[in-house]
């Protein structure tokens, strides 16, 4: 556990902005920033640490301090040997979360995690096939329809 997610940034908030921030904590081997999929008001970064050190004194140093007036949170990203997908889950919802906002708004959040938990239990640990899906809009499109329908019959 070596990495950390950030969420609620600043949108200002740029690779050079982050850097710095977490310069006590070098070295960085990776440094990602993207729209969060939870709130599109805001933007999530991944860091990739040295080692699980680092990764945790930036938790601890950082958690609920502010970066550009905007209060962040920090937690562990868990190997994906564990529990959690959190990666995988992430880049399924930046692609997911902005077709499901644009075709059924009110019901965006709960159809991108049911597509999340959809597509992580359907691809598996097949990265290939979670990168295509992914790159196919006409299927995102007709898999989120059927969620939707599946939503509104529970409902």
């Amino acid at each position: 556990m070596n990495s950390i997610l950030i969420r609620n940034l600043n949108p200002k908030v740029n690779n050079q902005i982050l850097e710095g921030c977490l310069s006590p904590y070098k070295p960085i081997v990776k440094l990602e920033i993207f729209n969060d999929a939870q709130n599109s008001e805001f933007k999530s970064a991944r860091i990739q640490f040295e080692n699980e050190t680092m990764a945790k004194r930036a938790l601890d140093e950082m958690n609920s301090t502010e970066i550009m007036k905007k209060k962040i949170t920090i937690e562990l990203v868990k190997s994906e040997n564990g529990d959690g997908d959190v990666e995988k889950k992430e880049r399924i919802g930046e692609v997911v979360f902005p077709i499901a906002k644009e075709r059924y708004f009110n019901e965006a959040a709960k159809l991108t995690g049911m597509m999340i938990d959809a597509i992580l239990k359907n691809t598996q640990n097949d990265e290939d096939l979670l990168n295509d899906l992914l790159n196919d809009e006409l299927i995102l499109d007709e898999l989120i329809d059927t969620a939707y329908e599946k939503l509104i019959l529970e409902s």
